[in-house]
């Protein structure tokens, strides 16, 4: 028997990165940042220390995240990209 399954959610599935209204952080554009992270080297899989320093980061602060690293794994990247989102962190980032 041949059938075709649908795969149905119960709530829209968004883009990731969420779509930004434009109207988000407005009024913080003008303060300075809150705090400053500062990567070099490769990055790697088991980047615990740096994952702990995110996540203790007040929610919806404001930082800079400076960038000296010729690359490293994928993984690492998505776990930056997406503590940063859950958090709700806003970031600038400087390579």
């Amino acid at each position: 028997m041949n059938t075709k399954r649908r795969l149905r959610t119960l709530s829209p599935l968004k883009s990731y990165p969420g779509k930004s209204s434009g109207l988000r952080n407005q009024g913080s554009r003008d303060r300075e940042p809150a705090w400053e992270i500062a990567l070099s080297g490769d990055l790697g899989d088991k980047e615990t220390d740096l994952v702990s320093r995110i996540v203790e980061l007040p929610r919806g602060s404001r930082g800079t995240i400076y960038f000296d690293s010729p690359g490293g794994s994928v993984y690492a990247g998505l776990t930056l990209a997406s503590l940063i989102r859950l958090r709700k962190l806003n970031v600038a980032g400087v390579a």
